[in-house]
């Protein structure tokens, strides 16, 4: 486990004395073992690095280390207020159901979440991991040459068992809405992936440009996408 950076295991009923020892690995800086039953803890033997959470143990309920028995910022079980600015731009005032893009501008977008299970990244404050994400899912887009603008990452929620759910919106680009080839080519990009750590659901898709019938049209596209390999930089980027 030389790579391991990352351990959370809230909720798990682990029970006794810790002891991390001395052959963890050099690049680990979190353990969280939030609502367990750990009675004690043994520190390491050499000088780390590493943000160790006892909270809500027996360990910090009988007066144990005060630096062990508090969540550092950024560790929460909450919300994050992160929302995608404006693309320097100012936001426009959009009518009927058009939202503004991070580009400015009136358009239908594909909305749908995010859903990622345990992740790596722990500082949810961290802006840089959903620009990096943004950056991510737009350089997919474009490699695959699909007509989107811009997107919008929102409401970002992160619940005791570490499950974390992100807002997306995807925004066409050259008009103000997609056809039903460009949600089917956007529901491919975010399924047809190599690793899994997330999984997408999208809303219902109303309001399709008018397109030349090529036979067998295609469906809408509800309901779940699972997928990861989008997301490789951001879990390198947060690990």
């Amino acid at each position: 486990l030389s790579e391991l950076q990352t351990v959370i295991l809230r909720h798990n009923q682990l029970y006794g004395t810790l002891d991390i020892g001395s052959s963890y690995s050099n690049r680990l800086k979190l353990i969280d073992l939030q609502n367990n039953n750990i009675s004690d803890f043994t520190p390491p033997s050499r000088e780390n690095n590493i943000t160790l959470i006892l909270v809500h143990n027996p360990f910090c309920e009988k007066g144990g280390g005060e630096e062990y028995c508090t969540v550092p910022q950024g560790h929460q079980e909450s919300n994050s207020t992160y929302s995608t600015p404006p693309n320097n731009c100012v936001p426009v005032h959009c009518s009927s159901d058009k939202l503004s893009s991070p580009n400015c501008t009136c358009a239908y977008p594909y909305v749908g979440t995010l859903f990622f299970r345990a992740p790596s990244f722990t500082d949810l404050g961290n802006s840089s991991i959903y620009t990096e994400l943004e950056t991510t899912l737009m350089l997919s887009f474009q490699s695959h040459h699909l007509p989107v603008d811009s997107v919008s990452l929102s409401n970002l929620t992160k619940n005791s068992a570490d499950n974390l759910a992100l807002s997306l919106k995807v925004f066409p680009s050259g008009q103000d809405r997609f056809n039903r080839s460009g949600i089917s080519r956007i529901g491919f990009v975010l399924s047809n992936q190599t690793f899994q750590p997330f999984y997408f659901i999208g809303d219902d898709y109303g309001y399709f440009a008018e397109e030349v019938s090529r036979g067998t049209s295609n469906g809408i596209i509800i309901g779940a996408a699972v997928g990861g390999s989008v997301l490789v930089l951001l879990l390198l980027l947060a690990g």
